[in-house]
């Protein structure tokens, strides 16, 4: 079996084709963004694992966003607010490492899911959005 390809090996180039020069702004914009969000996130916790984590996250689904246009319509969760929308217990997303997103056509797509594991990201459809997190990898 071959091992999942690291996403901060795949080149921009390759993985977006000629749609990189077009939106690279936006997605730039995007990711110092969720940069400055991780390093937040950084500080309330103790693991630097954890962070690097993260980051290798957010990095994965710029990777995605450069092919795909979708919605995030949730990231990290308070533990209140997981157990407020029927998020499950020890959820991905109280790490910052689970995401919710809608595509612009919100049906399944097995291209999405393709490219998604191209980038190291398990996507898992749930009737109405994907749920996107790192795959294989261990809580920090």
């Amino acid at each position: 079996m071959t091992p999942e390809p690291d996403p901060l090996k795949t080149s921009y180039s390759d993985f977006v084709g000629p749609l990189r020069n077009k939106i690279w702004t936006q997605i730039e914009r995007e990711f110092m963004l969720w940069v400055k969000i991780a390093k937040q996130y950084a500080q309330l916790q103790t693991s630097e694992e954890g962070f690097e984590m993260v980051i290798k996250f957010i990095e994965s689904i710029l990777l995605l966003r450069c092919r795909w246009s979708f919605s995030v319509t949730s990231w990290g969760r308070t533990e209140k607010h997981n157990k407020a929308v029927g998020g499950v217990d020890g959820s991905y997303h109280l790490l910052w490492l689970g995401l919710d997103v809608e595509l612009d056509e919100n049906k399944k797509n097995v291209t999405f899911e393709k490219d998604c594991s191209l980038v190291g990201i398990v996507a898992l459809w749930e009737g109405d959005h994907y749920h996107l997190q790192p795959s294989g990898i261990s809580r920090p």
